[in-house]
């Protein structure tokens, strides 16, 4: 998906099949598969929960418990998945290896990492000092693959609903079904009071 198509008009032009009739829609088995959606980061969930987002879809519910959702249906729930692009995950492992000033590195945890991670402000903001302590070369701080590589296991592990998102559609581009296993994202998400502290844990062991 580019990062200029919203997440409605990829979902209708990848997994829209034409039925007997001769329409396109989208089918989903039953409600199971509208939940995995929504675990998986489809769905704005600060502003709809659950329910309301399995609700929205009552119009197209079969009698066999499965759901067929025409285009104009499919539309109306742009509003559950927000107006804003779905870029590309961010990936740890391109970061630039060598020296960063602090502001540098500043800059990057801020646009980049922090968005990523399932934590709060206050407690990034906190637990990051260790963190740069350890990577501390008088008064720059030098970035390795071992601290990229003690990332990407944290992100992957505590990845943000806008990462989880990310992830999503970027599996999503690469399969045939919208509620495929290999979005891997039928799990919750994991707690926030662990992720800063995992990765100082995985930094130790380098």
């Amino acid at each position: 998906m580019t990062d200029s198509q919203d997440p409605i008009h990829f979902f209708w032009e990848k997994f829209s099949q034409a039925g007997p009739d001769g329409r396109r829609a989208i089918r989903f088995k039953d409600r199971k598969e509208l939940v995995l959606l929504y675990e998986a980061g489809f769905v704005d969930a600060v502003q709809f929960n659950l329910d309301e987002w399995t609700e929205a879809f009552k119009d197209s519910l079969q009698t066999g418990g499965g759901y067929v959702v025409s285009e104009k249906q499919w539309a109306e729930k742009k509003k559950y998945m927000g107006d804003s692009p779905v870029g590309e995950p961010f990936d740890p492992l391109q970061i630039r290896e060598g020296e960063w000033t602090r502001e540098e590195f500043d800059r990057l945890i801020e646009e980049k990492i922090f968005p990523e991670m399932l934590v709060s402000p206050e407690e990034f903001r906190k637990n990051m000092e260790p963190i740069r302590a350890k990577i501390a070369t008088g008064g720059r701080l030098t970035v390795g693959s071992a601290f990229k590589l003690a990332l990407k296991q944290v992100l992957d592990r505590f990845p943000s609903p806008r990462r989880l998102r990310e992830m999503g559609f970027a599996a999503l581009s690469k399969t045939a079904s919208p509620t495929s296993p290999a979005t891997g994202f039928s799990r919750g998400p994991s707690p926030s009071s662990t992720a800063l502290g995992q990765l100082g844990k995985l930094l130790k062991k380098q």
